[in-house]
C-alpha cells in the first residue's frame, strides 16, 4: 500500500483505543494484579502491550528473546516472539519507526495495528528489510494528533536485541523529510508545493492529454507542431496508466513518411537537457514502441521512425512523483525526407545539401567518421597471420555489435577475384577482448559496415572475435580490429580463404553442400539460395486495388523447403505465394493463425531479395501490418518459427492494396 493510499485511508478512519495506555491499570472486573484492563480473559495479546516506555522521548531498547508470540504480521513468515508498544501521536504527520540503529543485532520486522484485539482487521503497515543487504526495518505511518496505535517488534525468523527510534515528518516545516517530494515551509495551495508536500503543476492547458484516447491531434493542428509552453509534472498523472504522468500527441502519416519528435528545455523551470528526466517515445495505439530516442549534440532526446501508414503517438512520460515540475519545448514533424536537400529530417543523421561522400555526411545522410588511418594493406597475408596492437591507436570509429570506446587498427584488403575471406583473433597472440568488423568501399561510412563480430562464444567465455564475408573482385574492404567497452591490447589475426564446394562450411560461408550447383539451397558461392530463386507454391495473381486476396492452409504441413526468414528460427514448415501490384500503394496484410507461431514476410522480387517487411506475430494470433509497395512483383512468405511439434501453423492471410 502506498503512503498516499494509506494516508487517505487514515483520514477517513477514526482509530479507537483498543489497548491500554499503561500496564497494570486494573479497570475491569477480573481479580487485581492480572495486568489486564479489558474484559477479556487473562493472557490475551492486549495484556502484553507496554504503555510505560516512552516511544519518541528517546530511542527504546528491548530484546525479543523469550518474548511471547502474540502475532504473525502480514510480512512475517514463522511465529517468533514479539514485543508490543502503545503509541499516541502528539501531532499530525508521518511517523517513522525504525530499528536501523546501533543497538539492533538481528533481522527485524516492524508492524502496527489500530486495535490489538483485531489484528487482521486493523493492520496499518508491516515492514521487513529497508534494502537489500540491510535487514533492519523502517515503518512509516501517517497519523493525526491523538491517534493511538500498537507498534510491534519481532524477528524475521529469529530473536534478539533491538533499538527502536521514532521520528516525525511534518509537511510545512520547511524540511523535506521521508516520503515528501517538497516542503516549502507552508501548506498553502498553488505555490508549487501542496498541503501534502507534493509538487504542484502549473496549468499549461494540457492536463487532459494523458494517454492514447486523450492525445492532442497534431496532424489536425498542422505540421510541424510546436509546444513552447508545456509543463510536465505529477499532476499530469495518466488516466490510462497507473503511476505514470505524461503528455501525449497523435499524428497520422502515410506509407514512406517519417515521424520525428525533438524535446528541448523550456528555458524557465528547465534550462539544460540534462535536467529533463522524461522519457520520449513513439508508439502505436497499443503502446508498442516504434522508435528509440537518441541524444543530439546538446544531450536532448530525439525519436524518429518510418512506421508505415497509420496513426501513431508521441509520449513524454515519467513515473517518479518526487520530480519537480519541468517545462519543455517539443517539436513534432512528419513527412517525406529527401537526403541531400540540406534539411535534416526523420531518420537522417545529417543532411549537408549534397549526395557526396567524404565530406562528413554520406550520400545516405549518415554521419561519417572524421578520419580513417589505415595501418597497411594485408591482402597478401591471407593464408597466414598478422600481429599488431591497438594500445597506441585512437578511437575514431564505432562497431555496431559491441560497446564503443576502444581504439582500433584499420587494414585494407582488395582481391583480384571473388574470394571468401575469414578473419579471427582467436589466437595465442591476442591479449584482450576484441571486436572485428568490415566496411565495404568506404572507411569513414558507418553505414558501409557489412559484417561485425564481438565474441566467438560468450557462453563459453571466448571473447575473441571471428567473421567472414564474400569479397568481390576489385572492391576495397576495410578491416577494423577494435575492442569491447574501451579495452585495447595486442592481437594476432589469422586470415583464411575458404574453399567453397568441399563440403565443410568455413568462415565466410553460409553453407557448403559439396558441389558448385546453384539453386539447390546452397549456391556455388557457398551462400544460401535466396528466396527469389525458388518457385512459389501458389500464384495469387495481380492484386486489384481495394480487393482482398486470401490464402488459407496449414503452413507446417507444407514442409521446410525455403530458407528461414530473418525474423524466424531454424526449421519449421513454410509456404510462399507470388503476386504483383500494378501501381504504387500501401499493402495491408492481415493474418489469423489459430495455433502455433507463424512469421510473415513480404519480399520484392529483385537482386537482393531482402524482405520489405518481416513480422514475428507471436504471441498474437490475429493482427496485421502495412508495407509501402511500388509497382512490381512480390512474394508472400510464411514460416513456422521452428520444428517444435506443437508450433502448429494453420493460418489465413489476406492481402489488400490501398
Amino acid at each position: 500500500m502506498s503512503l498516499r493510499t494509506l494516508f487517505a485511508l487514515l483520514l477517513g478512519l477514526m482509530l479507537l483505543p483498543g489497548c491500554p495506555t499503561g500496564a497494570g491499570d486494573d479497570d475491569d472486573a477480573t481479580p487485581p494484579g492480572d495486568d489486564d484492563d479489558d474484559a477479556t480473559p487473562e493472557g490475551d495479546p492486549c495484556d502484553t502491550v507496554d504503555g510505560t516506555s516512552a516511544i519518541g522521548g528517546g530511542n527504546l531498547t528491548g530484546n525479543t528473546n523469550g518474548a511471547p508470540d502474540n502475532y504473525l504480521p502480514s510480512c512475517g513468515t514463522v511465529p517468533v516472539g514479539d514485543l508490543l508498544y502503545a503509541f499516541t501521536a502528539d501531532q499530525d504527520g508521518t511517523f517513522i519507526f525504525s530499528t536501523d540503529n546501533p543497538g539492533t543485532s538481528f533481522d527485524t520486522l516492524l508492524f502496527a495495528y489500530g486495535d490489538c484485539s483485531n489484528p487482521a482487521g486493523s493492520e496499518l503497515g508491516c515492514a521487513d528489510d529497508i534494502a537489500q543487504g540491510n535487514t533492519n526495518s523502517l515503518l512509516a505511518l501517517p497519523l493525526l494528533a491523538g491517534d493511538e496505535v500498537i507498534v510491534g517488534v519481532e524477528g524475521y525468523d529469529t530473536e534478539g536485541s533491538f533499538e527502536l527510534s521514532v521520528d516525525v515528518v511534518v509537511c510545512g516545516d520547511g524540511e523535506v523529510g521521508f516520503g515528501e517530494a517538497c516542503d516549502d515551509g507552508g501548506t498553502e495551495a498553488n505555490d508549487g508545493c501542496d498541503a501534502l508536500c507534493r509538487w504542484e503543476c502549473v496549468d499549461d492547458g494540457r492536463e487532459d492529454d494523458d494517454g492514447v484516447t486523450m492525445a492532442t491531434d497534431v496532424t489536425v493542428a498542422g505540421l510541424p507542431y510546436a509546444v513552447e509552453d508545456g509543463v510536465l509534472c505529477p499532476t499530469d498523472e495518466s488516466s490510462e496508466l497507473d503511476g505514470v504522468f505524461l503528455d501525449s500527441f497523435v499524428v497520422t502519416v502515410e506509407a514512406g513518411q517519417f515521424v520525428e519528435a525533438v524535446l528541448t528545455p523550456g528555458g524557465t523551470l528547465t534550462t539544460d537537457c540534462e535536467e529533463l528526466p522524461f522519457a520520449l517515445v513513439l508508439t502505436d495505439g497499443e503502446l508498442n514502441g516504434l522508435g528509440v530516442a537518441i541524444e543530439d549534440d546538446n544531450g536532448c532526446p530525439i525519436v524518429a521512425a518510418e512506421p508505415g501508414a497509420g496513426t501513431f503517438y508521441v509520449h513524454m512520460f515519467h513515473n517518479d512523483f518526487t520530480v519537480p515540475p519541468q517545462d519543455y519545448h517539443l517539436t513534432i514533424d512528419a513527412g517525406e525526407s529527401v537526403c541531400g536537400d540540406g534539411n535534416r529530417q526523420g531518420l537522417e543523421e545529417c543532411d549537408d545539401g549534397n549526395e557526396e561522400a567524404g565530406d562528413g555526411c554520406t550520400p545516405g545522410c549518415v554521419g561519417e567518421d572524421e578520419i580513417c588511418t589505415v595501418v597497411e594493406d594485408i591482402t597478401a597475408s591471407v593464408g597466414s597471420t598478422v600481429t599488431g596492437s591497438t594500445t597506441d591507436q585512437t578511437d575514431d570509429h564505432a562497431p555496431s555489435c559491441t560497446n564503443p570506446g576502444s581504439p582500433e587498427a584499420v587494414y585494407e584488403l582488395t582481391f583480384a577475384e571473388d574470394t571468401i575471406v575469414g578473419i579471427s583473433t582467436d589466437s595465442a597472440g591476442t591479449g584482450y577482448d576484441t571486436a572485428l568488423y568490415v566496411r565495404e568501399a568506404s572507411c569513414v561510412d558507418p553505414g558501409a559496415e557489412i559484417v561485425c563480430n564481438d565474441d566467438v562464444d560468450t557462453q563459453g567465455g571466448n571473447y575473441n572475435s571471428q567473421l567472414g564475408w564474400m569479397a568481390e573482385a576489385g572492391v576495397t574492404y576495410y578491416l577494423f580490429v577494435d575492442g569491447w567497452n574501451g579495452e585495447a591490447g595486442d592481437f594476432e589475426l589469422t586470415l583464411t580463404e575458404s574453399t567453397c564446394g568441399d563440403g565443410t562450411p568455413e568462415l565466410g560461408e553460409e553453407c557448403d553442400d559439396g558441389n558448385d550447383v546453384d539453386g539447390d539451397g546452397c549456391e556455388s558461392t557457398c551462400q544460401i539460395t535466396p528466396l527469389c530463386s525458388y518457385d512459389a507454391d501458389e500464384d495469387l495473381g495481380a492484386l486489384a486495388a481495394g480487393v482482398a486476396s486470401e490464402w488459407s492452409g496449414d503452413v507446417a504441413a507444407a514442409g521446410d523447403d525455403l530458407p528461414d526468414l530473418p525474423c524466424s528460427g531454424p526449421g519449421g514448415g513454410d509456404y510462399m505465394a507470388s503476386f504483383s501490384v500494378a501501381a504504387d500503394g500501401v499493402l495491408t496484410v492481415g493474418y489469423d493463425h489459430t495455433d502455433g507461431d507463424v512469421q510473415y514476410a513480404i519480399v520484392p522480387l529483385g537482386d537482393d531479395c531482402e524482405p520489405a517487411a518481416c513480422i514475428d506475430a507471436f504471441p498474437e494470433v490475429t493482427g496485421g501490418f502495412d508495407v509501402a509497395v511500388v509497382a512490381g512483383d512480390y512474394l508472400l512468405v510464411l514460416d513456422v518459427f521452428d520444428e517444435t511439434p506443437d508450433m502448429g501453423g494453420q493460418s489465413t492471410v489476406s492481402l489488400t492494396l490501398n
